[in-house]
């Protein structure tokens, strides 16, 4: 509330009562300051409600735009995220592929070390066979024509 107030009409009154001029004008001037420095009028709270209204607007338009944008960035990150499942999965079948074949080869290899160590096998055996055939014939020579050594594999039962 603003308040009227006439400094000319205050100094002639407090002039009259006998207050010196100087003084009258001093207190007149206190007066008129202490009336109208910082107090609010209905005027001035009205224009801060209004200006509070247009802060409150900006403020409330700016959350609506910030709130847009995160929309739109988590719609992004989402889409990132899809292709990026996406990218892996492709990467885990490849891998998956690599396992298998890798497990295919690897069991053909083992097949083929399967028929190596099978072919080897019966060559070394053919050929303990063969050395031990020979080995017979030799002992059987030197048997017939040494009579100790034929007396010494009749003991050891190598030879009947």
């Amino acid at each position: 509330m603003r308040v009227l107030f006439d400094t000319e009409e205050f100094v002639s009154t407090l002039k009259e009562s006998g207050v010196a001029e100087a003084h009258a004008r001093a207190l007149s001037h206190a007066l008129d300051r202490a009336f109208h420095q910082g107090v609010a009028t209905k005027d001035d709270i009205a224009d801060l409600r209004a200006q509070m209204g247009i802060l409150d607007a900006r403020i409330n338009g700016f959350a609506r735009e910030f709130n847009a944008r995160a929309d739109g960035l988590d719609a992004k990150i989402d889409g990132f995220a899809r292709e990026f499942n996406a990218r892996i999965d492709g990467l885990d079948a490849r891998i998956d592929g690599f396992a298998r074949e890798f497990d295919a080869r690897i069991g053909a290899l083992g097949t083929q070390i399967n028929g190596v160590e099978s072919s080897l096998r019966t060559e070394l055996v053919t050929r303990f066979a063969v050395q031990r055939t020979w080995m017979v014939v030799i002992a059987a020579l030197v048997a017939l024509s040494n009579p100790v050594m034929m007396h010494f594999y009749k003991a050891a039962g190598l030879f009947p």
